[in-house]
């Protein structure tokens, strides 16, 4: 019970520090060569993206230009994004293998009709080293509400982040990561382990509870939430959907526990497997094993 006390007021809070929801990736067309050498060369090539939701109408593009070996960016380039009505972004700088790779500039654009209040706390660009695709070095972070984060990025095992607070190696302290995903909490050996709250990247409540190498063990607490819904010229503000209470394994649901559907109330409880399999008499039919 008090867990699940913590847990109303984190999503109170979480709702306070909502913005944007990201949506899924747009299905991807097929990838052509618009001009010059797309195998080796200099060229620019392009991918179209549709969307089910939409009849499959076209929903945006990317595009890629500059230095290609073996059909895909490598040295120096350039890569725009946008997907319509969602978000787009632009990256200037190195590439390997198609990767940001090196030294450059990244930038995140949003487009209408995101109101400035869900946006405060998306990244809004990085400068700096890049490694395989994720920032891994010196760089700076902006946030759209003027934070800044300048250190050496990748120090932590997690990818395209950076200590921001305390001792991310062996103690507590926070992580940021690239796209606004973080951590705060217990580290060992850099990694999360202990307890921590894991939030998504619109600054909502996660996960609370115990970590092993990274990953949910123990007992904690998980909040899905639903997509936010664009209707009458504005974004609705996303709902929690439900909120599992209990145990976890390598990061998945492993024995006992209470998964709470909070719109409707229904509650299924019972012994929870990887496969999110409930078995018990209290298990709800959708669920239920036995």
């Amino acid at each position: 019970m008090k867990m699940l006390n913590r847990i109303s007021c984190l999503l109170l809070f979480g709702f306070l520090l909502s913005i944007c929801s990201q949506c899924n990736s747009p299905r991807m067309g097929t990838r052509y060569c618009v001009k010059g050498g797309c195998e080796n060369g200099y060229g620019e090539s392009r991918v179209d993206f549709f969307g089910p939701e939409q009849g499959d109408k076209f929903r945006g593009y990317a595009i890629w230009k500059g230095e290609f070996k073996n059909g895909t960016l490598n040295g120096k380039g350039i890569f725009e994004k946008r997907t319509k009505s969602i978000q787009g972004e632009n990256y200037e700088g190195e590439f390997l293998n198609g990767a940001f790779h090196g030294y450059g500039k990244w930038e995140a654009l949003p487009t209408n009709p995101w109101p400035k209040e869900e946006l405060d706390s998306c990244p809004l660009k990085y400068e700096g080293e890049f490694k395989e695709g994720f920032p891994d070095g010196k760089g700076t972070l902006v946030m759209r509400d003027g934070k800044e984060y300048t250190g050496v990025f990748g120090k932590t095992l997690y990818k395209g982040g950076i200590c921001y607070e305390g001792d991310c190696e062996n103690g507590k302290g926070a992580v940021i990561y690239w796209h606004g995903l973080h951590y705060r909490g217990e580290f060992k050996d850099r990694k999360a382990n202990g307890q921590g709250v894991e939030y998504d990247a619109n600054n909502r409540v996660k996960y609370v509870g115990g970590f092993k190498d990274g990953r949910f063990e123990g007992h904690g607490v998980e909040i899905g939430y639903q997509q936010a819904k664009y209707k009458d010229g504005a974004w609705g503000i996303p709902e929690a959907y439900y909120l599992f209470e209990g145990s976890f394994k390598d990061g998945k649901y492993d024995g006992y526990g209470k998964n709470i559907f909070l719109k409707s109330g229904v509650i299924s409880e019972g012994i929870w497997d990887k496969n999110l399999h409930c078995t018990g008499s209290k298990c709800k039919p959708a669920t239920n094993t036995n």
